[in-house]
């Protein structure tokens, strides 16, 4: 069982995560929280930035942050 807590400011928006669960390694990062890591991989996928963040920071999906600015997903996230 993992808890963690996951706070960051991008520009004037600011979010936290809230998050605890097991890894299973088949069925990838199950989480209490209403995302769960190896279900979505892409921005087109994502349907709120606080999704998009999630996957950002909890699952390692790095590919959401194409210019490596640490914004995932910017049309989600309002950076440009």
């Amino acid at each position: 069982m993992c808890k963690k807590k996951l706070g960051r400011a991008i520009g004037s928006f600011s979010f936290e995560i809230n998050f605890s669960g097991n890894y299973d390694r088949h069925k990838g990062y199950q989480t209490s929280s209403k995302y769960v890591c190896g279900k979505k991989y892409y921005c087109s996928q994502m349907e709120s930035c606080e999704e998009a963040m999630f996957y950002y920071t909890v699952c390692g999906l790095k590919r959401l942050d194409g210019d490596n600015d640490g914004v995932p997903c910017e049309k989600l996230c309002g950076h440009h």
